[in-house]
């Protein structure tokens, strides 16, 4: 069962990703993602985000900012909130 679920997870990988031997050109990508479907979602204030994470109840995703805050995903509003300020240069209180 393992090894079937580990061969399924490499399949749905592997189609997903183009794995080119040429080497990329300045400002191209090595691997490239085909997503089916994806909605860009502004931030305002700041650049980013880098990285994504949800938490272990799966809410988020959370990521990080370029102006220093952590943000978090609420679905249910669609909408960004304040999440933690990793700067001492910001002054916000979050609750």
């Amino acid at each position: 069962m393992k090894l079937l679920s580990l061969v399924v997870i490499s399949g749905i990988f592997f189609s997903l990703t183009n794995f080119s031997s040429e080497s990329p050109k300045h400002g191209e990508s090595m691997l490239t993602v085909h997503l089916p479907e994806f909605r860009l979602i502004p931030t305002t204030g700041a650049s980013g985000p880098e990285s994504f994470v949800f938490d272990f109840s799966g809410e988020g995703p959370y990521t990080g900012l370029s102006d220093g805050r952590i943000v978090k995903w609420l679905s249910n509003e669609s909408r960004w909130i304040d999440f933690a300020v990793t700067t001492p240069t910001r002054c916000a209180l979050l609750s």
